[in-house]
């Protein structure tokens, strides 16, 4: 269970006025900012290196990064195909993406990674260093780089993307391995003897949840626990939501189970 940290008094006038600030505590009366109200050591060492459970905070920790824009950079050839086809022309001269500067979404870059053109020299030359080695195609191209739109978009239009602050991506970090070790228990169906791969034999839940759910609900309970004033309303327009059965037979129930887990409130605003 992941526990908040709770200071009585302030640590420089001894003042009881400590109140919930994005994610610190802060003294009303000398303005002491005390530390964050979550801890920050919070260990899911119990994961192990090779577990299921260790490669979903390795990859919620790379979404964290998209998210924030702190991804490692776009190599220069990538980014000029990107860019050429984003500035494309029509036949009679007009621009392919009138809207990349008036409405430039996820849905806009979307449409431009998917046109990018892959010439044979590029697929060789970025030909994957892992598994079968295979060469880029169209699909690995846009799979990947859409998972960047985000950066994509501040490099085509110049503006700046609304990001977390620091304190919030640490938070998100926290309140997602809180939720490794109730999932770890609550995935098991009653039957299970806890053997390898027991999903293929008892219906134990294998996948996680859906990340944007996930993000979605942490953003929630930052608010409420940490005090990120409007971080739901805030990003939640970024991550997409599944079909609305896929949540109340599925996602709900589990979810539920992990927060009553950690004594957490429930992320109620998408369960509905």
């Amino acid at each position: 269970m992941l526990q908040l940290r709770w200071e009585a008094k302030c640590k420089n006038c001894k003042s009881p006025q400590l109140v919930v600030d994005c994610g610190e505590y802060v003294c009303r009366d000398c303005g002491r900012v005390q530390g964050p109200t979550y801890n920050q050591n919070t260990s899911i060492e119990f994961l192990g290196n090779n577990s299921n459970g260790y490669k979903r905070v390795f990859y919620f920790n790379e979404r964290l990064t998209r998210w924030s824009c702190s991804e490692p950079k776009i190599a220069q050839d990538i980014w000029q195909l990107i860019l050429d086809e984003a500035n494309a022309k029509l036949g009679d001269g007009s621009p392919k993406y009138p809207e990349l500067y008036t409405g430039c979404n996820r849905f806009l870059i979307s449409k431009v990674l998917r046109n990018v053109e892959i010439t044979p020299e590029m697929a060789e030359a970025h030909r994957s260093r892992k598994f079968r080695k295979l060469p880029l195609t169209r699909k690995r191209f846009y799979d990947k780089y859409f998972e960047k739109w985000k950066t994509i978009r501040w490099k085509l239009t110049g503006q700046k993307p609304v990001m977390p602050s620091y304190q919030l991506v640490q938070c998100m970090k926290v309140l997602f391995g809180a939720m490794q070790a109730p999932f770890e228990i609550y995935r098991h169906h009653k039957n299970c003897e806890g053997r390898r791969r027991c999903e293929k034999y008892f219906k134990c839940v294998h996948n996680f949840l859906n990340y944007d759910l996930v993000f979605r609900a942490l953003l929630q309970l930052a608010e409420e626990l940490h005090g990120f004033k409007n971080a739901y309303f805030m990003f939640k327009d970024e991550f997409t939501l599944p079909a609305k059965k896929i949540i109340q037979r599925k996602l709900k129930p589990m979810l539920l189970k992990i927060c009553e887990y950690n004594q957490w409130p429930i992320p109620n605003k998408d369960l509905m």
